[in-house]
């Protein structure tokens, strides 16, 4: 991220070029299939985590190409929990897991509008990323009698891409950023993330895997 930054702020220095730096927040959303956590029993679920995005914009034409790095934070979630999802009577274990969410982005920025002193746009492109997810259960329970033992297991990460979608409303060089990243999953294996699906939902919301992220943009021209 040292690297990029350092390129980033190096190619802003051309004319017209544009450097952001944007520190914000993002909503994950749990997966309700309770992996991790079951909701009769204490759980503590950190999903709005702080994020940071630096990206580099050059206009074309009416628009922008925009560039940049994005991440997203780090979830986490403990847990009291039975090792059984069939019998909740089992002594509970402890279930502690965490896990970053960060990649690239590319697309472009929409022509501005103005509306009541502020310059409008929208922005569209790509989130290339890695998701991770670790957890750790010290003492899990392979029965009802048995004695406990430490699982310890990871998530496999793969780059995966989704697309985004944004709505930016700028006055200056500081600009308010709301965006919607469609699928952020870390799943497809058997250690998911706490967030997003696995779900248990049927019809149109079962594709509705994306998370939300606000942010303050400062912009170096």
């Amino acid at each position: 991220m040292r690297k990029l930054a350092l390129a980033l702020l190096l190619v802003a220095t051309q004319a017209s070029a544009e450097l952001s730096v944007e520190p914000g927040i993002s909503f994950f959303t749990k997966n309700d299939v309770e992996a991790w956590y079951q909701n009769e029993f204490p759980h503590d679920l950190s999903l709005q985590v702080p994020s940071i995005r630096i990206s580099y914009a050059h206009p074309i034409g009416d628009y922008k190409f925009r560039v940049g790095y994005w991440y997203l934070g780090k979830t986490k979630s403990s847990a009291l929990a039975s090792a059984s999802d069939e019998d909740h009577s089992w002594p509970l274990s402890h279930w502690y897991g965490e896990g970053t969410n960060a990649g690239y982005t590319v697309g472009f920025d929409t022509p501005a509008r103005k509306f009541g002193g502020f310059s409008v746009h929208t922005e569209y492109g790509l989130y290339w990323f890695r998701p991770r997810w670790h957890e750790v259960i010290p003492d899990w329970r392979p029965c009802k009698t048995c004695a406990g033992q430490l699982v310890d297991v990871s998530h496999f990460p793969r780059r995966q891409v989704t697309p985004i979608i944004g709505l930016v409303a700028e006055k200056g060089p500081l600009g308010l950023t709301a965006t919607y990243l469609h699928d952020v999953e870390a799943s497809k294996d058997a250690v998911p993330a706490i967030y997003a699906p696995p779900t248990k939902e049927f019809g149109w919301r079962r594709y509705i895997k994306g998370m939300m992220n606000v942010g303050l943009r400062y912009s170096f021209n």
